[in-house]
C-alpha cells in the first residue's frame, strides 16, 4: 500500500548480526571465543518517487554494541539513495 503517495514506501528493519553464543576455540590467551553481548541493527527508510525515472531513498541505521561488545559506541549511518530509470 502506498505511504504518503503512490509509488512511495517505507520500512523499519531489526536484527542481530552474526553472533558467536558457543565455541570450542580458544584464543591465544587461553579464552573462549563468545560474544558477551548483544548488538542490535535498526534501520529505517522511506523511498519517494519524484516521477516515473526519478526515486529518492534516504536510509538511516544504527548498530548498538558493535562486535557485540558493550564497551564499544553506537554507530549511527545515513544514507541518500537516487535511482534513475531511462
Amino acid at each position: 500500500m502506498p505511504l504518503l503517495g503512490k509509488g512511495n514506501q517505507g520500512g523499519i528493519i531489526v536484527g542481530i548480526p552474526p553472533k558467536v553464543t558457543s565455541s570450542d576455540y580458544r584464543n591465544r590467551a587461553g579464552l573462549l571465543r563468545e560474544d558477551p553481548s548483544t548488538s542490535l541493527h535498526l534501520e529505517a527508510f522511506y523511498t519517494y518517487r519524484v516521477n516515473d525515472n526519478i526515486i529518492i531513498t534516504p536510509d538511516i541505521y544504527l548498530i548498538t554494541k558493535p562486535e557485540h561488545n558493550d564497551n564499544n559506541d553506537p554507530i549511527w549511518v545515513g544514507a541518500l539513495r537516487t535511482n534513475f530509470t531511462f
